[in-house]
């Protein structure tokens, strides 16, 4: 219910505010590449959160949003039924995060997922080659929970996986897959597991803190993560595809438990705005921003969030 001291108008206005800031973020941490040689033809993105359930329980949810055929933000957010909550954010810089979290009572099983997908097309539209494109990747650590008063953990899985993929004449395929779950084994251990990896650059993987048990949760924290390949060169009048998609699931039986998948959460308290990537040429920027400058786009998303809650409260004072 809506108090006599905040009028609809107020509300607007703050949702405005919260426009404005998203928009001045991103022109602050984002701004236009350097000149160079490749030329953006398009940039796509969408993010995606949903729920399911088997067995009983309540009915699906799914929110879908999308950008492009050049740049934007989508962002796709999801309480269901306050047993938990479902974020994804998607940039058309490449900036990306997705979280899950459940709580779930009296739900047999249940599967929640929150994704983001992004599509770059780039052309060298100059007069000479490009001897060696650099691609840099990073990711600002995650975490993965079990959650169970009982302790014992079992049936639940919580999952989070990155895939990038690229298309040139001269390279192509995968750059980097990988996934990651915080599941019990046999015994009734709680363990992870990395159930999928494709490295062919060499990056290797994020680090991983030992597993930790108190109070009702497993818990695992993903480090911070940089990574860098060379792609090689592109002639004049090639095109560069880059498909990159990241994922976070928590699943399994929801009789008083659930779990947390997490990489990034743009609106947390410390502006983690999840992963991104960068493309440079001789040095200059030729597509996402450096993730030396990141900081400036999670400063902008934490002021976002801090609007976000205001109009929260302004709805339900």
């Amino acid at each position: 219910m809506i108090s006599p001291t905040h009028s609809s108008e107020e509300i607007v206005r703050t949702h405005l505010h919260l426009r404005f800031v998203m928009v001045a973020a991103l022109s602050l941490g984002l701004s236009a590449p350097a000149a160079g040689q490749l030329t953006e033809v398009s940039n796509a993105g969408g993010a995606q959160v949903g729920t399911a359930y088997f067995g009983g329980g309540p009915p699906p949810q799914t929110v879908t949003t999308t950008f492009g055929p050049i740049g934007g933000v989508a962002f796709a957010d999801l309480s269901p039924f306050s047993f938990g909550r479902l974020r994804a954010v998607q940039t058309g810089y490449g900036l990306n995060a997705v979280s899950v979290d459940a709580h779930l009572q009296d739900v047999p099983v249940f599967s929640w997922l929150a994704r983001t997908s992004y599509n770059l097309h780039l052309q060298n539209s100059g007069s000479r080659t490009i001897p060696s494109l650099d691609f840099q990747y990073h990711i600002n650590g995650g975490l993965l929970e079990l959650l169970d008063p009982s302790m014992i953990f079992q049936n639940n899985v919580a999952r989070v996986s990155a895939r990038i993929n690229t298309t040139a004449p001269g390279f192509g395929g995968a750059v980097w897959a990988w996934e990651l779950s915080l599941h019990t084994d046999a015994l009734g251990h709680v363990i992870s597991s990395v159930d999928f990896f494709f490295d062919p650059y060499g990056f290797g993987m994020p680090n991983l803190s030992p597993i930790t048990i108190a109070n009702g949760r497993a818990s695992l924290t993903i480090g911070s993560f940089t990574a860098r390949a060379d792609l090689g060169g592109i002639q004049v009048g090639d095109n560069l595809f880059v498909d990159y998609d990241m994922d976070a699931e928590v699943s399994g039986s929801g009789f008083g438990t659930g779990g947390v998948a997490r990489l990034g959460d743009p609106f947390d308290a410390n502006g983690n705005y999840g992963a991104g990537f960068t493309l440079t040429e001789g040095g200059a920027v030729v597509a996402t921003p450096e993730p030396a400058t990141l900081w400036l786009l999670a400063t902008g998303l934490v002021l976002v969030g801090a609007l976000r809650r205001k109009a929260t409260l302004l709805v339900r004072s």
